[in-house]
C-alpha cells in the first residue's frame, strides 16, 4: 500500500516505468527510483526541462536543453546519487546537438538501440558516448515525430496521426 502511495504523489502519473526491481516515475524535471520496499531514490534533478526518458532495464536515459543544446544522457539504475544540471552525480553525457536545442526530443530503447526522435529526424544510438547514427530524416517541416505508449508516430501537415 505503501509503495502506491509513493508513486501516486506524482503530477505526472502517465510517466511511470515498470523495472524488474520496482519502478521509476518523473515528477516535473526528477525522475525517481522506487524499489519494491518502497525506499525511493531521486536519480535526476535538471533545472532544465527534462524532454524524454527511458531504461534499457539497467541504464536510465533521459534528454534535456543543456547550454541552448538538445543533450542525452545515462545513467545505471543502481545509482543511489542525483544527477543535477551542474553535477552529473554518476551520469555519463552520450551526446549533444552541435547547434540547436531542441523541444521535441523524444526516445525509447528498442532492439538493444536507443531510438531518438529529435524535430524531423530519427536516430539510433548504441547507448555509449559517440555520434548517433541517422535513420531517418523527413525534409517536410510541417513533419512531426511524435510518441505514446512506447511507439513512435509521424504526423504530416494535416494534423493526422
Amino acid at each position: 500500500l505503501e509503495f502506491r502511495r509513493v508513486l501516486f504523489r506524482s503530477t505526472e502519473t502517465a510517466n511511470l516505468r515498470s523495472i524488474s526491481s520496482g519502478v521509476l516515475y518523473k515528477d516535473g524535471n526528477a525522475i525517481y527510483k522506487v524499489d519494491s520496499a518502497g525506499s525511493k531514490t531521486k536519480l535526476v534533478d535538471f533545472t532544465e526541462t527534462v524532454l524524454s526518458w527511458c531504461d534499457d532495464g539497467t541504464s536510465l536515459f533521459w534528454t534535456a536543453n543543456v547550454s541552448s543544446k538538445g543533450t542525452l544522457y545515462k545513467k545505471p539504475l543502481s545509482s543511489s546519487s542525483s544527477s543535477t544540471s551542474a553535477s552529473l552525480g554518476g551520469a555519463t553525457q552520450l551526446y549533444q546537438h552541435p547547434s540547436a536545442a531542441t523541444s521535441s526530443m523524444i526516445m525509447e530503447y528498442a532492439k538493444d538501440r536507443l531510438i531518438v526522435g529529435d524535430g524531423s529526424a530519427l536516430w539510433a544510438h548504441a547507448g555509449t558516448v559517440s555520434t548517433p547514427d541517422t535513420i531517418y530524416t523527413q525534409n517536410n517541416s510541417s513533419f512531426i515525430l511524435g510518441q505514446r505508449n512506447g511507439s513512435f508516430f509521424a504526423r504530416n501537415g494535416l494534423g493526422k496521426i
